[in-house]
């Protein structure tokens, strides 16, 4: 029982050969299709007639779809027009902001807003805490 060794050259053919010849089928299925709808482009098919009445109601049927997809075409321009004035939009409000290093952007913005708070009540803090004592102490005075 020992293994069959086949040249990998030979496998490499023989799978070009395949190839070679599943391009020829779907090229030759091809080549028939279109001869098969120039016959009936030319009227020389014998088993492909046409009425006039057939043609009137394809053209009808062609027609609708035409503005069916006309139709549909406006209203995805529409929607893209809205999506680019929405786009521009938001452009342009983050075209017009302070000229800083892009890194820095939002880190000083969060930085300056949380210390603006701080700030703000640890002043507010002292001032209560300072009103109350000087209550405390007019207090102790007149009593």
């Amino acid at each position: 029982s020992q293994a069959i060794e086949i040249d990998p050259y030979y496998d490499k053919l023989y799978a070009q050969l395949i190839t070679a010849q599943n391009e020829i089928i779907n090229l030759q299925s091809k080549i028939d299709f279109l001869n098969t709808q120039i016959k009936r482009l030319n009227g020389t098919d014998p088993e492909f007639t046409i009425t006039p009445i057939k043609q009137t109601e394809e053209a009808t049927k062609v027609e609708a779809t035409i503005e069916q997809t006309q139709s549909q075409l406006e209203m995805i321009i529409a929607e893209a027009n809205e999506l680019i004035v929405e786009h521009n939009a938001v452009l342009i409000s983050s075209v017009i902001t302070p000229l800083m290093l892009p890194e820095y952007h939002n880190q000083v913005n969060i930085l300056l807003f949380a210390g603006i708070g701080f700030v703000l009540g640890f002043i507010g803090g002292c001032a209560i805490v300072l009103i109350r004592h000087s209550f405390k102490k007019e207090k102790r005075k007149t009593v």
